[in-house]
């Protein structure tokens, strides 16, 4: 975006949609979380549950939260997951509710099912690994 350019600017009518094309790693500690971006949508693939609170400690932090409100505005889908359960995300009809704002992941929704069915998994995956 050039600084003529604001963030109302990508979303005016007869502008071209926001595309993204990525394939990142992030270091989260000692915590690897793979971002990739396929057009009009953008995955987060957390390896747990911890490593999605790590992620939701750095969306506090003014470059991330930029970034994921300048993604939220452009219409572009956010999918949070953790393995292959959805635990939160956006796209152009839902955006962070009361549980977000409460959670403080907002404009990311939080999605409870998937965070329970997360929970699950790993501690079946524990059992089985003993």
């Amino acid at each position: 975006m050039s600084d003529a350019e604001t963030m109302t600017d990508v979303g005016s009518p007869g502008r071209t949609p926001l595309s993204v094309d990525a394939d990142l790693r992030l270091r989260l500690g000692d915590t690897d979380v793979f971002v990739k971006g396929y057009g009009n949508t953008v995955v987060v693939e957390a390896p747990s549950l911890r490593a999605v609170r790590q992620l939701r400690r750095a969306a506090s932090q003014w470059p991330v939260r930029r970034l994921l409100d300048a993604l939220a505005f452009s219409g572009v889908a956010l999918d949070v997951r953790v393995g292959d359960v959805s635990v939160g995300g956006f796209d152009r009809e839902k955006r962070g509710g009361l549980l977000s704002r409460l959670a403080g992941t907002s404009p990311v929704s939080v999605y409870p099912e998937g965070l329970v069915l997360a929970a699950l998994r790993r501690g079946k995956e524990d059992r089985t690994a003993r």
